[in-house]
């Protein structure tokens, strides 16, 4: 088991801990990986990096999620991401309380108002990732936002933004389900107990240091169908 506390972390830049990467396999071919920090620097990185046929043809599906916690008026954005090589939005690594990996990756945020677990779980011999958030405290109830990013290619390219996406209406308040032209299956995000709000958007220019390192393609865009919303009190459990 690793485990990287506050202490340790807030000694790393934001640059150090997006040296620090976790993999996770499902025995089939497919994996989730990404940074400490939250931030992508791979075009491999992803909750979800499906093999279509197992154990090759890998495909990511959803790169990652960023989270919003919105609590007493006061708003802390979760997320962390770099844009344009060095535009930085939103911060969320410095709510990073601590890190701990034994089987999945497991980032603990806090906030003057609540302490969050996030767990990334990809399910073995499936092409399912569960991210799994647990309210460890919290002195009220929070209205908790989630925003999944999608990838949808190959996972040795980068996305570039087009048209030929589509969110297809869900058949209930908490999923949505995204088609995109070059891609054979569709994608599905649910989070039971949420609402989703779709506003779909492109986002541009994610910055991937590690590909920049080794001479690739470096920039990405990536895709947003909207965010998903609930309530959550201390103890509560959503996956």
């Amino acid at each position: 088991m690793t485990t990287w506390k506050k202490d340790n972390l807030r000694n790393l830049s934001l640059d150090e801990l997006n040296k620090l990467e976790w993999v996770v396999g499902n025995g089939i071919g497919s994996y989730a990986s990404g940074t400490v920090s939250g931030a992508l620097t791979r075009s491999y990185h992803g909750i979800l990096v499906a093999s279509l046929h197992p154990p090759v043809e890998r495909r990511i599906t959803v790169s990652k999620f960023d989270e919003t916690i919105v609590c007493q008026n006061n708003q802390y954005e979760l997320g962390t991401n770099v844009f344009n090589k060095d535009y930085i939005h939103p911060n969320g690594f410095t709510y990073l309380d601590s890190f701990e990996f034994h089987h999945y990756p497991v980032f603990n945020f806090q906030t003057p108002e609540v302490y969050l677990s996030k767990t990334i779980i990809p399910i073995h011999g499936s092409n399912i990732s569960l991210v799994k958030y647990k309210v460890l405290k919290a002195t009220c109830s929070f209205k908790f936002e989630v925003k999944p990013f999608v990838a949808a290619k190959d996972f040795h390219h980068v996305t570039r933004a087009h048209q030929d996406i589509n969110i297809i209406p869900p058949s209930n308040h908490c999923e949505v389900v995204i088609h995109t032209y070059n891609q054979s299956f569709p994608i599905f995000v649910h989070i039971p107990g949420s609402t989703f709000l779709s506003n779909p958007d492109w986002y541009y220019n994610f910055h991937l240091e590690r590909e920049l390192e080794r001479g690739l393609p470096n920039s990405e865009d990536l895709f947003c169908p909207g965010k998903f919303t609930m309530v959550l009190s201390e103890g509560d459990v959503v996956y």
